[in-house]
């Protein structure tokens, strides 16, 4: 009886030895992400970009070895630019995935429908495709923005139009919900500063695809200007109802919803002229001048000729291609379990850090990194505009120097000759790039991925 107590005993340690062993193994063999976006409506064609961008990048990444030997999964969801539908993403993402790691989601109001998750700290959500300031407050410490905001991208076309192109009587075609009323802010600013009273603005829901009334109120004024802070769909939609006649008339511009290459297609062949703001550099054209070339663009025109189509110069596809290869970087730099809150401190860190040429500095205010928006005017170059307040106050604060005075001219058969040697210049080099500050151990709340 002893002897089958000791075998009962025996097996049972061993059961709770192999078991105990076996759950201290790494969780899974992925880094599992996920995103929800807009793959069948109004956003489609914004959508399908940046995730062609995602993918890219993971699949390379993943090519190459994984994150210390951990393969990236994505799980990219549909969510028709529905806000009920992206909580649902979320959910199933958070239960069934077992994931709270969201990279790149489109779209104001479906990010909106799962804030409470992030506030809680469910949810990190890291460069959302959108500028709204509802999403750039302090205390919102598990997102993480890339670009620049909506407000910013309002108040730069506004200013332009204005001063480059004369523009008085302005039409604001907006999308009625917190991006579009972020970007109509940013322009009643620039109005305000310019001593122009108002501008005529024109609502529309999501999703609309009849604007007769929009027409109609437009038609109906002496406008000699029309600001599209819109989606594309909606873009398309409203200059075809309008009719070529009635645009062609008008100044034109809009936000960088506008920057994907199928819109840029439709525009051409119309031959219509659009101003256009861009949260990033131009994709399409090699730098003529090799010190202003960003090695980061240039990276990723190499793999676009690399990829045999998979990776399209397209602005979204940039952008999500740039928030991808961050992330990356960031993952490898992080020493034991990946948490949100390593990924987070690391973020936080970047102080004037060199990008593969993009500097990025987090502004613990707006929670972002990137503070430049890049103006298309139909030239050569894009005009690269800063966004920073703190950094425009600093130029308009320093004082030129003073030019020193002449001196006496002075006879040549006085003038002592003397040996003149060039001095090295330091124009044109790039300085090694910043690291991001070490790991600080911090109490671990965030989810382990």
């Amino acid at each position: 009886m002893k002897k089958l107590n000791y075998r009962i005993l025996f097996c049972g340690f061993t059961f709770i030895l192999f078991f105990t062993l076996y759950n201290e193994q790494p969780v899974s063999k992925f880094i599992k992400i996920g995103t929800t976006l807009d793959l069948t409506r109004g956003l489609k064609s914004e959508s399908t970009k940046v995730l062609c961008g995602l993918e890219y990048v993971f699949n390379k990444v993943n090519k190459e070895g994984g994150i210390n030997g951990r393969k990236i999964k994505l799980t990219p969801m549909d969510d028709e630019y529905t806000p009920d539908k992206a909580r649902e993403n979320i959910e199933i993402l958070l239960n069934k995935v077992k994931t709270g790691l969201i990279v790149c989601p489109a779209g104001t109001p479906t990010l909106n429908a799962y804030l409470d998750l992030v506030k809680e700290g469910k949810v990190l959500v890291l460069f959302p495709i959108t500028g709204t300031s509802i999403f750039r407050k302090p205390d919102l410490r598990n997102l993480i923005h890339l670009r620049a905001s909506y407000y910013d991208e309002g108040y730069v076309l506004t200013k332009y139009v204005i001063e480059k192109l004369n523009a008085k009587n302005i039409a604001f075609f907006y999308q009625n919900d917190a991006s579009g009323l972020d970007i109509l802010r940013g322009a009643r600013d620039a109005l305000k500063e310019k001593g122009i009273k108002d501008g005529l603005e024109v609502p529309y829901e999501r999703n609309d695809v009849d604007f007769s009334a929009a027409v109609k109120k437009i038609k109906g004024a002496n406008i000699d200007a029309i600001g599209f802070f819109s989606t594309s769909t909606a873009a398309e939609a409203l200059i075809r109802q309008l009719g070529l006649e009635e645009v062609k008339r008008k100044k034109l511009f809009g936000i960088s919803d506008l920057s994907i290459s199928d819109f840029k297609d439709f525009i051409k062949d119309r031959q219509l002229h659009f101003i256009i703001a861009h949260v990033v550099p131009c994709p399409e054209k090699r730098a003529a001048n090799k010190k202003k070339e960003l090695a980061i663009i240039k990276q990723f025109q190499d793999d676009v000729e690399k990829s045999e189509g998979r990776l399209l110069l397209d602005c979204q596809c940039l952008e999500a291609y740039l928030a991808a290869s961050l992330f990356v970087k960031v993952l490898k730099q992080i020493k034991g379990d990946i948490t949100f809150n390593k990924i987070i401190k690391k973020f936080e860190a970047m102080k004037e850090y060199n990008f593969g040429g993009l500097p990025l500095s987090f502004d613990p205010e707006t929670r972002q990194l990137l503070h430049n928006l890049w103006l298309d005017t139909g030239k050569e170059e894009w005009i690269k505009v800063e966004t920073n307040k703190k950094v425009i106050e600093e130029k308009k604060q320093v004082t030129p120097k003073k030019k020193p005075p002449k001196k006496p001219k002075v006879e040549a058969e006085e003038t002592p000759k003397v040996e003149v040697k060039e001095i090295p210049s330091d124009e044109g080099k790039v300085s090694p790039e910043d690291k991001v500050s070490p790991e600080v151990t911090i109490p671990t709340t965030g989810e382990f991925i």
